[in-house]
């Protein structure tokens, strides 16, 4: 017979649980013992969960942040109520708007994230730079950074949508600082607007197994 993977709920819940109190003798069985080895790999993994939060303060063309060439100016979101989704209901919150962090899902689990907004140029030939940073205020830890170039002209005509895809890994320093989206042009001012933040977690792995 083949070995089922069970959840912490289905071996020890005092009301269903194949190793409840109370049962009668030999009631465990050999196949019971071999779930139970199966499963414990899994215990204290968490299960998948993903948050989509959309930025409510810079919502189009005419309010934008404003971002001046050559100066790095941290992203911030200003969570929406009414766009924001999560599932499910109880997963912690990925996004910290008084810091303008990002949240770790929980130390040594991985996941994604997908960062998405509009912008375009106040003039041309334009570049910016967009880093994550997971270091503590005031130091430099960057994890990610990818330089991304205004093919269209200037102007709110001429907005572009940007997405980029980033891997997580979440360590000590993640879990202690958090993390920071930077954005730095080259070459002029961009307007930055309608930002939409993803976190997908992929798993928390179980230290014990």
């Amino acid at each position: 017979m083949a070995d089922t993977i069970r959840t912490e709920t289905g071996l020890v819940d005092q009301t269903t649980g194949i190793f409840r109190d109370g049962q009668p003798d030999n009631s465990i069985t050999a196949q019971d013992m071999r779930d139970f080895i199966v499963s414990t790999k899994f215990l204290g993994m968490s299960e998948m969960s993903w948050e989509f939060v959309y930025d409510g303060q810079y919502t189009d063309s005419s309010t934008t942040l404003s971002i001046s060439d050559g100066v790095r100016t941290q992203l911030t979101i200003a969570p929406n109520p009414g766009e924001d989704l999560k599932y499910p209901p109880s997963a912690p919150g990925c996004w910290d708007e008084v810091s303008n962090t990002i949240q770790p899902p929980g130390l040594n689990s991985f996941g994604f994230i997908r960062l998405s907004f509009l912008s375009y140029p106040n003039s041309s030939n334009i570049r910016f730079d967009l880093e994550m940073d997971i270091s503590a205020t005031g130091q430099d830890n960057t994890i990610y950074e990818q330089t991304s170039v205004f093919a269209k002209g200037a102007g709110s005509s001429n907005t572009e949508g940007f997405n980029f895809i980033i891997p997580l890994f979440c360590g000590q320093d993640f879990v202690d600082n958090g993390g920071r989206f930077y954005i730095t042009p080259t070459g002029g001012t961009i307007e930055v607007f309608r930002t939409t933040l993803t976190m997908f977690k992929a798993f928390a792995p179980n230290p014990a197994a």
